[in-house]
């Protein structure tokens, strides 16, 4: 499960995800040309329910851009994404 709240948003969204089983999970955000903006998370993750938070920014903690971003989140047995409207 994977969702992000608000969506769209304009400051911040929170991104919620479950794991099942302790394994190595790993959260990126991308823009819409396929480049990757911003390495959200990257950890060996426990069993439960996780929140993030994402600002708006890159690595570099600049604010990006409005428009569609995606949360790609891969662990050890599963790959999945999430559509995120950033709004100014």
């Amino acid at each position: 499960v994977v969702q992000n709240y608000p969506n769209p948003f304009k400051e911040e969204t929170t991104i919620e995800f479950q794991v099942v089983k302790k394994e190595n999970v790993s959260i990126k955000i991308y823009n819409v040309l396929g480049q990757c903006v911003k390495n959200l998370y990257n950890s060996l993750t426990d069993t439960g329910i996780h929140q993030l938070v994402w600002y708006g920014d890159n690595d570099f903690n600049r604010k990006v851009s409005s428009g569609p971003y995606f949360a790609i989140i891969v662990s050890d047995t599963d790959k999945t994404s999430r559509k995120i409207m950033l709004i100014k």
